[in-house]
């Protein structure tokens, strides 16, 4: 046989042998397959990788799930066997959790669909060997559902600022307090482990939050300014624009209202009544803004029960200061009247007043009737009056 036709035969050899090589996988892939069955189990649902500042509730605890595994291991294998496995950090329904967790209940984020990525073997009651033989044979066939709700809730507690200051006011001037100009609850969240290490385990106790150091140098007037809050550690705002609050700064000054009119009690009939002096001087304090609205109208001044003097007589009468009944509740509680000056007046009493003359008697009108009138000790009468002749009597 020539060395072409060897060759030629060798060829055909390890055609035929790879041939019965692949026939024989195939029978072999086969018989495989039918050496599997199907099997319907109850998983438990499971989530991991819970953030520790969350609370998480499933809707579902349990779901039915049919799977293809080894005939030959049905007898091994039991519901305990599996779950259904969500990743909290792997599943996009579940990001941004502050868009759908709630604070004072649970609230659900998007539905979550399962599929045979989320089931896994739990092989702590198989031996090595047929864990191993199990994890590479098993195939998901269905998921009963396919779909769990989550719902979650932050774990919290209410905080407080507390308000740093530095720098010294004007002499004229009194730091009255540091508040917030928004007066929103203000919320952080972390794990309860967290909130016990800091000592607030109890939720009803608010977090005191100190800010940072406001200056105070050369400030006479109230005002408001953005600060920051110093947070513990492993705490988060709940909402983050909380990080930087608006604090109102309220600050008492004095002011002076001159010409404030003194008013006396109503006079006696017969007498007039007269102070002097007629006006007098109001020294107050008060928030800067509250000062700046009020005017001597405002205010009430009046003399303390006296005895009216007599006619020309002058009596020292003191006077106190009030608010009109007008000015708001709001104000007449933060704002003070310190003294008045002077706090004391003379009332005078003038002379009586005139009294009214008597009226003088009216003429009657003039009468052509032959009848004229006459007055005699300020009575008014009438007279007849006759014809009068030139005759001479005898």
């Amino acid at each position: 046989m020539t060395p072409h036709h060897t060759k030629r035969r060798v060829g055909s050899d390890l055609f035929l042998a790879a041939a019965s090589l692949l026939i024989a996988f195939v029978i072999w892939t086969i018989a495989k397959r039918g050496d599997t069955t199907w099997e319907t189990y109850t998983v438990p649902v499971v989530m991991k990788n819970i953030p520790e500042n969350i609370e998480v509730k499933l809707e579902r605890k349990s779901a039915s799930v049919t799977l293809s595994i080894p005939t030959r291991l049905r007898g091994l294998v039991d519901s305990a066997s599996f779950q259904l496995e969500l990743d909290f950090n792997k599943e996009r329904e579940l990001d941004d959790t502050r868009h759908w967790c709630g604070v004072e209940d649970f609230r659900p984020a998007r539905k979550v669909d399962m599929d045979y990525h989320h089931l896994h073997l739990i092989a702590n009651h198989l031996d090595k060997e047929l864990s191993q033989l199990l994890e590479n044979k098993f195939q998901s066939a269905s998921i009963s559902g396919g779909d769990v709700v989550v719902r979650g809730k932050l774990i919290t507690r209410q905080a407080k600022p507390v308000f740093k200051t530095t720098g010294v006011l004007p002499s004229t001037c009194r730091l009255i307090d540091v508040r917030r100009a928004d007066q929103h609850t203000i919320l952080l969240t972390a794990s309860n482990k967290t909130f016990e290490k800091e000592g607030y385990a109890n939720q009803a106790e608010s977090i005191l939050l100190e800010s940072e150091e406001i200056d105070l140098t050369a400030q006479s007037k109230s005002f408001k300014i953005p600060v920051s809050l110093r947070l513990p550690p492993d705490m988060e705002f709940v909402n983050s624009t909380d990080a930087r609050l608006e604090a109102d700064v309220r600050i008492e000054t004095s002011a002076t209202f001159d010409n404030v009119p003194v008013t006396l009690p109503t006079s006696t009939p017969g007498i007039l009544l007269d102070s002097a002096p007629a006006v007098v001087r109001l020294d107050v304090r008060g928030p800067d803004d509250l000062l700046d609205a009020l005017k001597p109208s405002d205010f009430v001044v009046r003399t303390l029960p006296f005895t009216t003097p007599r006619e020309g007589e002058t009596t020292p009468t003191r006077v106190n200061a009030f608010f009109d009944e007008n000015v708001p509740k709001a104000v007449t509680e933060a704002v003070t009247i310190v003294s008045v000056k002077p706090n004391t007046v003379k009332v005078t009493s003038k002379e009586s007043a005139p009294r009214p003359p008597m009226p003088r008697p009216t003429p009657p009108p003039e009468r052509n009737d032959g009848v004229t009138s006459a007055t005699e000790g300020g009575f008014s009468f009438l007279v007849p009056v006759t014809n009068l002749t030139t005759e001479t009597l005898p």
